[in-house]
């Protein structure tokens, strides 16, 4: 039996090279110098590392076969420079799409500058140009392992089993290598899926890596090969995520809202990932989509996630569509109330206030509807002044509608007299105040203030109606 198994050794290693040298190495350290002219930085003994550029901002990037032991790996570390005109340097590992381990160093650099890639005392040095820089302490960042020497190598001794005296020899052509050692079918399958979650994975480290740099229509390349050739790897909910974040850069809301319904149909999908994509796309300024799409993916989200601040403002986003298309009050000011409470200093605020107001404009609720325009007016006055003279008006006519006929007046004196206001505005405002007048029975401030309105705004709609009052108030006066 022990023959047998020397000779099963003896025929693998007749089949297989073995390397001189670790297809894995460990990628400890590099460092980075300053030198007359130029900037050096220094790698370790091992492959030469694969250089490119990327640009807005521009980076140099390099790539190492070998697993990194830098600070913080495998995961992103960035190293704070400030000088050489170097801003940084960040490090990470991620899978090649061989299978192996790639240890990637990235150099943020503040403008761009010659380099090459050149070899000293066995090991790669990158040189960048730059002039006029001052020299200063060498940055390390791990350690470096000594040069190799000519007598490092990966030596392999075989030590044959032990072999009794009478044991019989057995013949290479005896044995057959297939059959025993070919993989069960579970090996295949589970080596099959990983093999699919590195590719997903790649695809998604470059389309991240696009994505940073502005280049939106590679980056959704390498998603659509993701989601085309990987749909069920770990990789793909993220890679959802990602186009969330890429159209909505871009202003396209509603295909913004198809991934993140995909994120809402994956049960794999993290929590915390999907509440990522919920604030994307409430952060978004287009629409996101019809009112229909987004109360199915709202009716999603509250069956998977508890009450959280992206949920109730994507709650609030509904309510504004639900409130303008006119839909059941009290489900809308549900919305509107939870966001509002979540979040009271939202950027959508005044809005929430003002499809607030709407719902109880249509319930009757006039006084209530005119506070809510108010504090809306009061939000916006700073940054839409046109539209916060708009919101004055409505709350105006609100109290006039509730028989507040003294507040809905003040407010249309305030707005009559505003030269921000726009002329339609200021006729509206002047007729109602007259209005207010003869409602009260002030029939002489009425036809002062009806006078004023003709000869400040003669060629006004509401002008001619204020000729029509004060023929009326005229035609009383007679017969009294």
């Amino acid at each position: 039996m022990k023959g047998y198994l020397a000779l099963i050794v003896t025929a693998v290693l007749m089949f297989s090279e073995v390397s001189t040298a670790d297809p894995y190495p460990e990628i400890t350290g590099f460092s980075i110098a300053r030198e007359p002219g130029r900037v050096v930085l220094e790698l370790p003994p091992v492959v030469p590392p694969d250089v490119f550029e990327l640009k807005s901002p521009y980076r140099l990037v390099l790539d190492l076969p070998g697993v990194s032991a830098l600070p913080g790996a495998p995961y992103l570390s960035t190293i704070p420079i400030g000088k050489w005109g170097i801003e940084r340097v960040r490090t990470r590992q991620f899978r090649s799409g061989s299978g192996g381990a790639t240890t990637r160093i990235v150099l943020d650099l503040v403008e761009p500058a010659p380099w090459e890639l050149q070899t000293s005392s066995g090991r790669p040095l990158l040189v960048i140009t730059r002039e006029g820089t001052e020299p200063g302490d060498t940055f390390r960042i791990g350690s470096l392992p000594p040069p190799p020497t000519a007598e490092d190598s990966l030596s392999v001794d075989v030590e044959p089993f032990p072999t009794t005296s009478d044991a019989e020899p057995i013949e290479p052509e005896e044995i057959d290598l297939r059959g025993p050692l070919n993989p069960s079918p579970e090996i295949i399958s589970r080596r099959q899926l990983a093999l699919w979650d590195r590719r997903g994975r790649d695809l998604l480290d470059e389309a991240e890596l696009l994505f940073a740099a502005g280049d939106y229509r590679e980056c959704l390349d390498r998603l659509s090969r993701l989601f085309h050739h990987y749909p069920t790897t770990p990789a793909a909910p993220e890679g959802h995520g990602l186009a969330v974040r890429v159209f909505c850069d871009l202003r396209l809301g509603r295909q913004a809202l198809e991934h993140v319904t995909l994120v809402l149909d994956d049960a794999a999908a993290p929590d915390s990932l999907l509440e990522v994509c919920l604030a994307d796309l409430v952060e978004c300024g287009a629409q996101a989509a019809s009112s229909d799409d987004l109360a199915l993916a709202y009716e999603k989200a509250s069956a998977r996630l508890a009450p959280c601040r992206a949920l109730s403002r994507l709650g609030g986003r509904l309510g504004l569509l639900l409130a303008e298309s006119g839909a059941e009050s009290e489900r809308v000011l549900d919305l509107l109330a939870t966001a509002l409470l979540a979040d009271p200093d939202a950027p959508e605020a005044a809005l929430l206030h003002r499809a607030v107001g709407l719902c109880h404009e249509r319930q009757g609720g006039y006084a209530r509807a005119s506070r809510e325009h108010v504090f809306a007016a009061r939000l916006l006055f700073g940054t839409d002044p046109e539209l916060a003279i708009e919101l004055r008006l409505r709350a105006a006519d609100n109290l006039f509608r509730a028989g507040l006929i003294e507040a809905a007046a003040e407010k249309y004196r305030l707005i009559a007299g505003l030269e921000a206001a726009s002329a339609e505005h200021r006729s509206w405002a002047e007729f109602q105040l007259g209005n207010c007048y003869y409602r009260t029975r002030r029939y002489a401030k009425a036809a002062e203030t009806y006078e004023s309105l003709r000869i400040a705004h003669p060629s006004s709609f509401w002008s001619e109606q204020a000729e029509a009052r004060l023929a009326a108030i005229a035609r009383s006066d007679a017969a009294r």
